[in-house]
């Protein structure tokens, strides 16, 4: 209990305590200005050619699927053509 007691005493201080004020805002102002003047440029070269590259990655694959799906009639059609043709009698 003695524990208890001793927390409760210093909760009891620290809320007699006041903070010291501070202004902040002059130097947060002075950071908040020289990141909005100087801010690096962004290079965006590099990230339209890795578009364009995906881009046409894209349309090949598209041009390919496009004839590939033409081409199938049935799917199964590869699976009993060997059974059309064999004589079973």
């Amino acid at each position: 209990m003695d524990t208890m007691k001793s927390i409760e005493k210093l909760a009891q201080i620290a809320r007699q305590e006041e903070p010291p004020e501070i202004s902040v805002s002059a130097s947060v102002m002075a950071h908040i200005r020289t990141f909005r003047y100087s801010r690096p440029a962004i290079d965006v070269m590099p990230v339209s050619w890795v578009a364009g590259i995906s881009a046409v990655a894209a349309s090949i694959i598209l041009f390919l699927a496009f004839y590939a799906y033409q081409s199938i009639h049935d799917p199964y059609m590869n699976f009993f053509a060997p059974i059309q043709v064999a004589w079973l009698w």
